[in-house]
């Protein structure tokens, strides 16, 4: 199975504009809307010292989300399944 949309050569490289795009009516665009709006309040947060994390916890969700998925889709590569049990 080829991997997925947004999914890169390593776990660190995701798009998250392509690999959410199913997600959402408007495809890549309303994806990466989302995604710089996430972005753009996990950054105002931090930079405000904020005690409120709720943008924070969501970009978090979304990255580890999408390691996930990436995790998914490598799990059959050679490299990796060899220490799998058969």
């Amino acid at each position: 199975m080829p991997p997925r949309a947004g999914t890169g050569d390593h776990i660190g490289r995701v798009n998250f504009t392509a690999l959410y795009a199913d997600a959402f009516t408007g495809g890549s665009s309303e994806s990466a809307t989302f995604y710089e709006k996430v972005k753009a309040a996990a950054t105002a947060e931090a930079n405000a010292n904020s005690a409120t994390t709720d943008a924070r916890r969501a970009k978090r969700l979304l990255h580890d989300a999408a390691r996930l998925v990436w995790l998914g889709d490598q799990i059959d590569r050679p490299d990796i399944a060899l220490a799998r049990p058969g």
